[in-house]
């Protein structure tokens, strides 16, 4: 009876991973040597079968992502017009609900952040890559947007890249990854970098009296302008390949 029990237990372990007596004890951990997960993790079917799992969960979160962003916008698409319907109406009580109801989305990660492909439009130079996106977005959401596509809102550390993005603009005028919001005056790119404006490229002459503490460049002016960041502009991504 006891051999019985003993080969019942090892067939339970094998498939269970628990050890169990014949009678009945609490089931054992089963402990792995570094080896033995080693000689698990390198044979051909489990590492087969680990990729295309990876793979799956890949196409998953592409598909799902894909259907958010989607859902998300298609909501934003209404909103924003039943936006002016209200403001056209007079009904400046819903206009006013409805525009906090379009900020609290797009400004909510968990409503609008996801996975985007890169655009096709791309340009390469000096080992980096840029794109031009028309799609109107306030600083916020540019900067975010640039992330979900693997990049961020573009960095001018130099003349050459200067001229690089102001011939990229053309007669655009888009947002750059640099602002003075944590400290009035002192302007950072988004990596964390100080920069001092040269007098020659930008533009602080407004006179509004709204914080202005984030960098475009105004392709029809050829200049970098500070603005207040709700504006809706076209922004300019990049990618360090």
């Amino acid at each position: 009876m006891k051999s019985r029990n003993l080969v019942w237990s090892v067939v339970v372990f094998i498939f269970t991973g628990s050890l169990v007596s014949g009678d009945d004890a609490p089931p054992a951990k089963a402990t792995v040597t570094a080896d033995q997960q080693a000689a698990f993790a390198t044979n051909p079917v489990i590492k087969k079968a680990n990729a295309a799992f990876e793979a799956e969960m890949k196409t998953a979160e592409t598909v799902f992502s894909a259907s958010k962003r989607k859902a998300t916008e298609k909501r934003l698409a209404v909103y924003r017009e039943q936006l002016k319907t209200f403001t056209k109406s007079g009904d400046f009580d819903r206009a006013m609900a409805c525009k906090a109801a379009i900020d609290g989305i797009e400004t909510n990660p968990s409503e609008t952040s996801v996975n985007r492909p890169r655009p096709k439009d791309v340009v390469r130079f000096e080992g980096h890559t840029y794109a031009l996106i028309r799609e109107p977005a306030t600083w916020h959401m540019a900067k975010r947007r640039c992330e979900e596509m693997g990049g961020h809102l573009a960095f001018v550390k130099g003349g050459k890249e200067y001229g690089f993005l102001y011939k990229l603009c053309g007669k655009t005028r888009a947002y750059l990854g640099a602002s003075d919001e944590e400290q009035e005056g002192q302007w950072r790119w988004l990596d964390g970098t100080l920069w001092t404006p040269n007098p020659w490229e930008t533009d602080n002459g407004g006179t509004t009296m709204a914080p202005q503490h984030y960098m475009s460049l105004d392709g029809g002016r050829n200049v970098m302008d500070d603005i207040g960041g709700s504006e809706r502009l076209a922004y300019i991504c990049e990618w360090d390949d």
